[in-house]
């Protein structure tokens, strides 16, 4: 397409231009002259070029660099520009972009810019949230030239598309003059100002700056520079198809791919219409003619195109009977199960009249009565008898009736559903099946995968209803034709204005067979969607009523370009090929979506979605209204009850639902009502139940007492007979009973079996349907809940067999498992503090974790490990981690860190926070520990649902009641698993909770705080400290961009809607904007900060400690220290002298114990470790400076005892002391592959001496026991010893037998005790005797590992 042309520009307004850049021509400068004489040139970058047809920017690099503060000094402006934008332009872009770049977060800073995916204009003097936004509420088209004008002067911005006003905003506070104070050094055309966003690809032209707001008239005219061509060219490119021998009417557009607007008019309304109708003459006369002329309109301009449209006459009336004979159709004949269709008008104005041969089975006007149960099926000749004029034809079709069915009881329940469409085939049907004659608990039918797919139109199927006929032998399958995956079918706007008019149909016999879909048009031309059809049989008019939601607009309006709602409509159909006219059913004046039906006791009662946006005037909605009536297409129901599944004072409700169904259970007058929790936690279905419809009195199901996977999304539940489940369970069911048991005992794990330190997870279901019951051997110690009882300290580790029973149906079997169950360990006193952090985004290595220890028991000095380099790295789901937190076990020997899973350097283009929210991870990581050095590998456990576009700075408290762990975490909520549909401006952050034992298995997400504080701003980064009965949350408000504090005595209470007060409950506020004021340790004063970490003093308990993240983006550099002495007070005061290590960010303390702290510098900083002075081996002992030695090279820290240090010099020594000692001398930091399987059973990877015994066998320096296993807790024999260090050595060769009269030279041990006896590592005891089988002592082991290192003149050997 070419560039409109510009030869109307000297008429375009001049008086108040800053700037004009044609942007039209050739050449291959960079310059861009100011046609406006103000000496404001331009520079085109990135290899953009200029043509007639604009400047066209390739979306990789190209733009245009403006002169820097445009807008200075301007109270109000004008933008205008010609624009064409690429159809394949993608992400979030800016058309053109004026303001400044904070470079420190990459955010814009202060700009004013123009977009097409939405269409809208917007001010602002920070970044996005505080945006003032002119918007239509659609998206600009593509592949065309468009005209924008942005005004804005006195509070009023107005946008006009091709001269015409589009959209106007009235409450904007902004001037252009405010941003930047009038500096702005980031002005361009075609990017952004947020540099991660993709550049402009597409062409624009006439760009254009006033320091005025242009008139209404100036727009127009300025806009219909381009109109006048544009609406030519659409004139030009304007067809109706061959109109040389037209036989029937003719489709006639109402608009232009380029954008205008057509009326019609016609010649000859006789021959054919305006709207297209076309009269075809009598046979034998001759064609007629008439001209249609098509006026364009666009922009104020306008253009006209004719076309000479031929009509044929009519052939004779036989050759008119014949052909609509042979097209007369008759669906379902050949398996009548209901009533027919007779249609008694055929094509091209025929009359049709039917004779049957059996009017007793099948009458002449269609009503079917079917053979009596057990009958054969009837067979009925009907004849039509086609007429028009002289002409006369017939055609007979064969309908054979089958013989009503056997009326079954229900005993089951088929539940049809979708998944979502954030799954590639989420948007398709899916079946699951009811457990036995069970409402609740449901199994996942076709191994997950969908029964029924759709090829047709949108090619989705969302919202599956099936109804069985009133004879109860047929069903018919109708679903919404729609697929946003990806936004296949467009943006969630764009599908309401332009979306699909027509329904999806699929028919069955028996459940399992149907028929290929087929689409048929239900709703009218004003209808934008046609979404979540529903039917009912009403008996009175012996027909189906299908009804569904579509947004109307003005007849007037055939672009859908305006404001519109959804309303209920409905059409009648007797066999789902032919439908009414379509009727308005439910139109309260505001969007209502989802309604179902269900009849009792002579009455309808109605369950609809109230769609309004939730504000404090509308409280019931995005929940369920329940209405009555008699009638059941009654436009006047009766209100039952508004806001079903809204939280109660008994129950817990839902965040939001949709998709309500109904039905009543099998067994008793009872009915269940599931709700598509589509947001806030997005579990997806949800069941509700009552016991009396005409209360409107629902019970939220509590969680435990049903199952059918989560995420289910808006579908049907039929109750189904016992032939019909077990149909279905043979065609789809992916298991018997019996194979569900097995595979589902086969795959039941529990994590950390073998080393149980705290409770278990024991599940109850299994994959497969089974439900699983548990036995303890030692219910004392490990009860049938998974509730765990540790064997006091010093005892040893206790086995507990646990024995796990599935059963479904009639199948049962059991498995045991052994559980190993450690003693309770020594509770240390906290002597020091360990804190591990992240360091931001500016680095690839810094979203990584970070470890220090403190120097000593202070929290305000700190020594950085592992030589300041990351310790523990991710390489599951973003492959990158922040906001590490730690949490002790209760017990005190377990340790779980968790992180947030994001990787904003490499993913997110460092700074792209808002993307990063809208598309980021459902995950957080999860390392485990028993002793703060040996880390499980990484895993990514999924915590949020599929409609949070983030999950962030994950924490966890221990819920001594409960027996877990509550992990919590901040998550923005979309409507939508479209993660390219989503703009995070338009939700915010909640915080969330689960619940979990083990970090491996956790409960459905739930709202914690869930405050809007501003556009994409909300709460996050809470952590919490406890001081005797009360909570203490520390949370950031994204509002001020400050650290809360709150208290309250019940953690689990829900915040929804407002902040807590200082007089409100259960949640009260001690205090706002913690901090703010203080000074900082980079010389100024504390403004704004995140990621709180709190802590008590290890020596003072009424002593705390606070760190507060204040990162560049809020004018810090990392952590800083603030303290209190009375943490109810809320005044804390900073500590800018504070030491803390390098740069940390988000991160948290623990107390640790002095053993803790010096494992950790032996594992990750030797040299800072002290050396140890054993207070049993002092000077003159005879093995004194074999003992130091083994200290200074830190082979042996000893044992702790108070605030003394014993190495136990004449105490034997494990197998197990042993190898750390030869893996600390002469192993170089070896350590296991991280998938490798452990050498020895009895030594697990674990186990803190693990990496020290496989290390041994790597290196050939044992093979353990006979029977495979190493013994590690067992004392090692001195022989033992003398093998290990002999094979360290290399097995050297050894000349003859060894000396000792207790060494056999036939022993397995010979040459390695003869060689330490010529190596001088050992003379002996003074008996003259070796004493190979006694355990050998730890001075022993000292001074043979001292020797060795003499004689061997080394310090150690390097790992193999």
């Amino acid at each position: 397409m070419t560039a409109l042309p510009m030869s109307a520009a000297s008429a375009a307004p001049t008086d108040g231009l800053v700037a004009h850049y044609a942007l039209t021509g050739t050449g291959t400068g960079t310059a861009v002259p100011d046609a406006s004489g103000n000496g404001k040139d331009a520079t085109l970058m990135g290899g953009a070029t200029l043509s007639p047809d604009g400047l066209v920017l390739d979306g990789v690099d190209d733009y245009v660099d403006l002169p820097d503060n445009l807008m200075a000094g301007l109270d109000s402006i004008s933008v205008a520009l010609d624009v064409r934008i690429d159809p394949t332009q993608a992400g979030a872009y800016f058309i053109y972009g004026l303001g400044n770049t904070d470079t420190a977060t990459g955010f814009g800073d202060g700009y004013l810019f123009a977009e097409g995916d939405p269409l809208r204009v917007s001010i602002a003097t920070a970044n996005w949230v505080t945006e003032q936004t002119t918007e239509p509420g659609r998206n600009l088209q593509r592949a065309v030239w468009k005209h924008l004008t942005y005004t804005l002067a006195d509070g009023t911005g107005i946008l006009y598309e091709d001269g015409v006003e589009v959209a106007r905003n009235e409450d904007i506070t902004i001037t252009p003059g405010d941003i930047g104070d009038g500096v702005t050094t980031e002005n361009f055309i075609g990017r952004s100002l947020y540099p991660a966003d993709p550049f402009f690809k597409g062409a624009v032209q006439d760009f254009r700056i006033y320091d005025r707001a242009l008139t209404p008239d100036e727009v127009a005219e300025l806009g219909g520079i381009d109109a006048e061509a544009a609406v030519a060219a659409d004139a030009a490119a304007l067809t109706i198809g061959d109109t040389s021998a037209v036989t029937g009417d003719l489709s006639l557009p109402t608009t232009t791919p380029g954008g205008s607007a057509i009326t019609w008019e016609t010649s000859d309304a006789d021959v054919v219409t305006a709207a297209g109708v076309v009269t075809r003459p009598a046979n034998g006369q001759p064609a007629a003619t008439a001209t249609l002329t098509a006026t364009l309109s666009r922009g104020g301009a306008t253009a006209e195109a004719e076309f000479t449209v031929t009509v044929v006459p009519q052939p004779a009336d036989q050759a008119r009977v014949d052909a609509a004979a042979a097209g007369l159709a008759v669906h379902g004949v050949e398996d009548v199960r209901g009533d027919l269709v007779l249609p008694t008008t055929g094509a091209d104005g025929t009359t049709v009249a039917w004779t049957s041969s059996n009017p007793a089975v099948v009458a002449t006007t269609g009503e079917v009565t079917r053979p009596a149960t057990g009958s054969a099926a009837a067979t009925v000749e009907l004849t039509a008898t086609v007429t028009l004029g002289t002409g006369v034809a017939t055609r007979t079709f064969t309908a054979v009736v089958a013989a009503l069915p056997v009326q079954a009881e229900y005993e089951g329940y088929l539940f049809s559903h979708f998944m979502g469409e954030g799954l590639e085939r989420g948007e398709q049907v899916y079946y699951s099946l009811s457990e036995g004659d069970d409402p609740l608990h449901y199994t996942p039918l076709n191994d997950g995968e969908p029964v029924l797919t759709s090829d047709a139109g949108e090619k989705g199927l969302r919202d599956p209803f099936i109804i069985r006929s009133p004879e109860g032998d047929k069903f018919f399958q109708i679903a919404t034709d729609l697929r946003m995956f990806e936004g296949a079918s467009g943006s969630w706007d764009e599908v309401q204005r332009q979306g699909s008019r027509s329904i999806f149909i699929s028919e069955s016999t028996d459940l399992v067979n149907w028929t290929p879909g087929r689409l048929a048009e239900v709703a009218p031309a004003e209808a934008g969607n046609t979404w979540a059809p529903e039917a009912y049989y009403d008996t009175e008019l012996d027909a189906y009523v299908v009804f569904w939601a579509s947004k109307l607009y003005a007849e007037d309006d055939p672009r859908h370009a305006g404001d519109a709602y959804n309303r209920m409509l409905y059409v009648t159909t007797e066999d789902f090929h032919t439908f009414s006219e379509p009727t308005v059913w439910i139109d309260p004046g505001y969007s209502v979506i989802d309604s179902t039906v269900i009849a009792h006791d002579g009455a309808y009662y109605r369950f609809t979605k109230d769609e309004r946006n939730t504000t404090s005037s509308t409280p019931c909605s995005k929940f369920i209204t329940a209405e009555r009536s008699t009638d059941l297409l009654s436009t006047d129901y009766e209100l039952v009850a508004d806001c079903i599944g809204a939280a109660t004072a008994t129950s817990p409700g839902i965040s939001a639902g949709e998709g309500p169904l109904v039905f009543k259970s099998n067994t008793e007058e009872r009915w269940y009502m599931f709700i598509d929790e589509y947001t806030g936690g997005g579990r997806g279905y949800v069941p509700f139940t009552t016991t009396d419809l005409s209360t409107g009195e629902w019970t939220m199901v509590p969680d435990g007492e049903y199952s059918f996977g989560s995420r289910l999304r808006h579908g049907t539940v039929l109750p189904i007979t016992a032939a019909e489940w077990a149909a279905l369970q043979a065609e789809y069911g992916a298991a018997t009973d019996a194979e569900a048991v097995q595979a589902d005992l086969a795959a039941v794990a529990v994590p950390n079996l073998t080393d149980v330190r705290g409770n278990i997870t024991l599940p109850t279901t299994g994959a497969d349907g089974s439900t699983l019951t548990w036995a303890s051997s030692a219910p004392a110690v490990v009860s049938a809940t998974g509730v765990v009882t540790r064997p006091a300290t010093g005892s040893p580790a206790t086995e507990v067999t646990l024995t796990v029973t599935a059963t479904k149906g009639t199948v049962t079997a059991s498995r045991t498992l052994v559980a190993v169950v450690q003693p309770m360990p020594v509770q240390e006193e906290k002597e020091a503090y360990f804190f591990p952090f992240f360091k931001g985004e500016t680095d690839t290595t810094f979203e990584e974790v970070y470890f220090s220890v403190s120097e000593g028991n202070s929290p305000l000095s700190w020594q950085s490990l592992n030589d300041e380099e990351s310790v523990l790295r991710s390489d599951v789901g973003e492959e990158g981690v922040r906001d590490p937190f730690i949490i002790r076990s209760p017990e005190g020997d377990r340790f779980f860190l968790i992180a947030t899973d994001l990787n904003m350097h490499d993913l997110y283009g460092r700074f792209d926070f808002g993307r990063a929210q809208e598309s980021g991870s459902q995950n957080i990581v999860v390392w485990e520990s028993t002793d703060l050095v040996s880390w499980s590998e990484p895993r990514a456990v999924e915590v949020s649902s599929d409609f949070a576009g983030n999950t962030w700075a994950p924490e966890a408290f221990y819920d001594a009641e409960a027996g877990h762990y509550v992990v919590y975490w901040a998550s923005n909520l979309y409507e939508t698993t479209d993660e390219a549909s989503r703009d995070v401006t338009t939700t915010y952050n909640r915080m969330m909770y689960a619940t979990t034992r083990d970090f491996v298995t956790f409960s459905e997400p739930q709202p914690w705080v869930d405050v809007r504080r501003g556009p994409g701003r909300g709460m996050i980064d809470a952590t919490i400290v406890q001081d005797g009965d009360t909570y203490f949350r520390f949370i950031k408000d994204e509002g001020p961009f400050t650290v809360r504090q709150e208290r309250s005595t019940d953690l689990s209470a829900v915040v929804t809607g407002s902040l807590p007060t200082t007089t409100s409950s259960p949640w009260q506020l001690v205090k706002e904007n913690v901090g703010v004021g203080q000074p900082n340790p980079w010389g100024g004063t504390f403004t704004q900060g995140e990621g709180p970490l709190a802590f008590r003093d290890n020596k003072d308990p009424s002593h705390w400690y606070m760190f507060i993240d204040q990162p560049s983006y809020h004018g810090g550099q990392g952590y800083m220290a603030f303290e209190t002495n009375d943490i109810a007070s809320g005044d804390w005061t900073s500590i800018p002298t504070a030491d803390l290590p390098s740069s940390p960010r988000h991160g948290t303390v623990i107390p640790i114990s002095r053993t803790e702290r010096e494992r950790l510098l032996a594992a990750y900083q030797p040299d800072a470790l002290p050396v140890p002075d054993f207070v049993d081996v002092v000077a003159g002992h005879d093995f004194h400076d074999e003992i130091r030695w083994m200290a200074e090279r830190r082979i042996s820290t000893g044992t702790r005892v108070g605030g003394e240090v014993f190495y136990r010099p004449t105490e034997s020594i494990s197998r197990e002391a042993v190898a750390a000692f030869l893996h600390r001398y002469a192993g170089d930091g070896w350590t296991p592959a991280a998938d490798a399987d452990p050498t020895f059973p009895d030594v697990p990877s674990t186990s803190p001496f693990y990496a020290a015994i496989e290390w041994m066998a790597h290196e050939g320096l044992t093979t353990g026991y006979s029977d495979g296993t190493f013994g590690p807790t067992d004392p090692i024999s001195r022989e033992a010893v003398a093998a290990f260090l002999y094979r360290l050595a290399d097995e050297p060769a050894v000349a003859g037998a060894p000396r000792f009269p207790d060494v056999s030279p036939t022993s397995d041990f010979a040459d390695a005790i003869a060689w330490l006896d010529r190596a001088r590592i050992t003379t002996g005891r003074p008996d003259g005797t070796f004493g190979p089988t006694e355990s050998i002592s730890r001075e022993a082991v000292a001074a043979f590992l001292y020797r060795f290192d003499q004689f061997m003149f080394r310090p150690a050997r390097a790992a193999g």
